[in-house]
This record gives structure tokens, C-alpha cells and sequence, in this order.
């Protein structure tokens, strides 16, 4: 309680009274982004300010005040509400609390991947390369009959008695 006193203090003269300090925090959480999809990264970076905001406020004393956001904050992450608040009685009801601690289940169950390699994600718009054949083992290789291996002629073209009309 005392760093709490010590850190009002220093705050207050230098950057307004306490309402500004907490409708700053209120403004960080209404502003987190809204995260489509399951990328794990962005949200347990999002979590992360989320808690951090959220504690700020509730030192100050203040985070009653903003239990109307859970809701708000909960429609930002859509990627990964409904396994949030499955099974979850009341979940409309929730607090920051609740909120914060079913993102610290997920956030154990979904841990963030360390690797030193770049990920680059599948682009299903990147044109075909026309250059190479599906089928083919290695594009540059001449072919040839496929009938007696006579890479002089195409199959069609046979004259060996292996193709007929």
C-alpha cells in the first residue's frame, strides 16, 4: 500500500487528478485491438496489456466503475470467444476477474511458439507457377515416348508397333 501512496503521489501533480489517470487506462482498454482469428501471438500480447490495465485500475480503486467493458473487451478476441465462455455459466455477467482468468486458461492451453525461424503463412492467392508440371518429377527433362523411351519422337508418333491407331 505504501508504493501505491508513493506512486499517487509522484502521478498526481505531474498528470492531473486521479479521474484523468483512470479514464487514461479505461481509453488503453476501449482501444485494444480487435483480434480476428486465432493468432496466438497477438493475443497473448493483447492479454497482456489487458491485464496490465485492468490491475492499474484496480489499484487506483477504480475497477468496479468499468465492469460494463467485460463485454466489449470479450467482442474484440471473436477468433476465440465462444471457447472462452463454453460451459460457462453467467459468462454475461462476467467481471474482469472472470474474464482474465479464463484468457490465462487459454493462454495455457495455447502457449506462444518460440522459434527463430519466420513463419510465413500459406497465401492460397499466389498464382500458379505454370512453369512446372504437376505431375513432373523435374520440369527440365525432355520427354520422349513413353512407349519404347525414345526421347526422339512423342508416343503419338510411335512407329514400333507399341502404338496403335
Amino acid at each position: 500500500m505504501e508504493g501505491y501512496n508513493r506512486t499517487k503521489n509522484i502521478l498526481k501533480p505531474n498528470h492531473g487528478n486521479t479521474s484523468e489517470i483512470v479514464r487514461a487506462y479505461v481509453k488503453n482498454i476501449q482501444e485494444l485491438p480487435t483480434i480476428t482469428g486465432r493468432k496466438v501471438n497477438k493475443i497473448h500480447e493483447f492479454i497482456k496489456n489487458l491485464s496490465y490495465n485492468v490491475q492499474s485500475l484496480e489499484t487506483l480503486g477504480k475497477l468496479s466503475q468499468s465492469l460494463s467493458m467485460v463485454r466489449g473487451v470479450i467482442e474484440k478476441l471473436p477468433g476465440i470467444k465462444a471457447e472462452l465462455v463454453t460451459n460457462q455459466v453467467g459468462w454475461q455477467d462476467w467481471g474482469f476477474a472472470d474474464l482474465l482468468k479464463a484468457l490465462e486458461n487459454w493462454k495455457a492451453i495455447h502457449p506462444v511458439e518460440s522459434s527463430n525461424e519466420v513463419v510465413t503463412e500459406h497465401n492460397p492467392r499466389t498464382p500458379y507457377n505454370r512453369n512446372h508440371s504437376f505431375f513432373s518429377k523435374d520440369s527440365s527433362t525432355p520427354k520422349g515416348c513413353v512407349y519404347c523411351n525414345d526421347e526422339q519422337h512423342k508416343s503419338y508418333e510411335c512407329k514400333k508397333g507399341c502404338y496403335t491407331n
